[in-house]
């Protein structure tokens, strides 16, 4: 790497990492990287107080209005359960392990009303086999861990191909979709998961809380939902608080369906958000994320799904920040900074000069500097100032480097 690199290049080596997303779908009223409540289910620990909404991710949107796939691809933002995939070592596949019939009776019939079951798809499964990409024994020797037979399912997990395929959201970059795997076990999970391991009482909810907090929330605005997105230090706290989650809970691996390297196994998502494609024996316990195709007709009932609004952190002191802004590399590159008005949001394109990459950060700005925070790097951040000469000007100046750019429109 060169030593002296110019500003934009260095935010896209640094930043790696997209920031939540509003990626573009063919349907402009739900997009992958949004948020949906869908159904309910007990989190909070307190069954006295009923169930709470449960949170969904978007991953895919397909407009094909077929059983197969129809609708809307959605994974829990938090575990909802905590559960071995069987209860005894063996030979168990997808087909016939014990989460599957669990999702798709006690949780589906618990989660959902007859309303809501009506609009999730009854989804074709096909779970791919498995073998040791390491294994150096010769070729027609190396054995394939089947993946076990189709099925048909409600509800499910990912595969190994579909979880490292997914979480990208418009971004290139495997740090982003580490990030968008990372997750955290409800209350009610981490609890049950605690008290098969001790005798100690758990954390309280307060306390709890306070760990899991650089995740996106629910918040009910009375007949809507919102979804709080993390401060830059509420993030941050993931990795560099004095009490994190791996205080309470060690494990917030989550299981996948399909098979490891051995009989028995499954792969599984590690608390990284990183992939574990060996697997692992999982009689004991593994974190379920549930898995299920909601019918795009769902969300035009508010009774029955949903879409939160995103509501971000806004620090922008000065609105003339926010916009586009052109400008060129040491490298003779076309270079396109774009601070949101939300105050949240930033995102760096480069194109030419070999290099066509576009990555985006989260922000907070002050009255003349401005803070990135470099999530594929677990809460390390960039420093910078800022300086707005004219309205049409913008000046950064990381580590004594100043780069100049000129406002353009947006898309230009």
């Amino acid at each position: 790497m060169q030593k002296r690199i110019c500003l934009v290049m260095t935010l896209l080596m640094l930043c790696g990492l997209a920031a939540p997303a509003r990626a573009q779908a063919a349907q402009p009223q739900i997009a992958a990287g949004d948020t949906v409540v869908f159904g309910s289910y007990e989190q909070d620990g307190n069954p006295e107080n009923g169930t709470e909404p449960i949170q969904w991710l978007v991953l895919d949107v397909r407009d094909d209005g077929d059983a197969a796939g129809a609708g809307v691809l959605l994974i829990s933002q938090f575990e909802l359960a905590y559960r071995p995939m069987y209860e005894q070592q063996g030979p168990a596949t997808w087909e016939t392990c014990d989460v599957r019939p669990w999702l798709n009776g006690e949780f589906f019939q618990t989660a959902f009303t007859g309303q809501q079951q009506a609009l999730i798809a009854l989804s074709p499964i096909t779970t791919p086999g498995n073998r040791d990409p390491f294994d150096r024994s010769d070729e027609t020797k190396k054995t394939e861990i089947s993946g076990g037979n189709d099925t048909e399912d409600y509800v499910f997990l990912l595969s190994y191909e579909e979880a490292k395929r997914s979480f990208y959201f418009g971004t290139t970059s495997d740090y982003s979709a580490m990030e968008y795997r990372l997750t955290a076990p409800t209350y009610t999970a981490a609890a049950d998961a605690w008290r098969s391991d001790s005798s100690d009482p758990f954390a309280s909810p307060d306390a709890y809380r306070r760990v899991t907090r650089a995740l996106p929330r629910l918040v009910s605005r009375g007949e809507s939902w919102d979804v709080a997105l993390p401060s830059l230090d509420d993030y941050a706290s993931f990795w560099t608080a004095e009490v994190t989650l791996k205080d309470y809970v060690s494990d917030t691996d989550w299981s996948l369906r399909t098979p490891g390297y051995e009989e028995g196994t499954f792969c599984s998502v590690c608390g990284d958000g990183s992939l574990y494609q060996s697997g692992r024996y999982d009689d004991r316990g593994h974190f379920i994320r549930p898995v299920l195709w909601l019918n795009a007709e769902a969300l035009a009932q508010d009774a029955v799904a949903e879409k939160a609004t995103p509501v971000s952190p806004n620090t922008l002191p000065n609105a003339a920040l926010a916009g586009t802004w052109a400008g060129q590399t040491d490298q003779g590159a076309a270079a396109f900074v774009r601070f949101d008005p939300d105050g949240y949001h930033m995102s760096i394109n480069v194109q030419g000069a070999g290099i066509t990459e576009t990555v985006t950060c989260l922000y907070e700005a002050g009255e003349d500097s401005i803070r990135l925070m470099l999530i594929g790097y677990q809460g390390d951040e960039t420093n910078m100032t800022y300086r707005l000469p004219s309205p049409d000007t913008l000046e950064l100046t990381n580590e004594g480097e100043t780069q100049v750019f000129t406002r353009v429109a947006d898309g230009a």
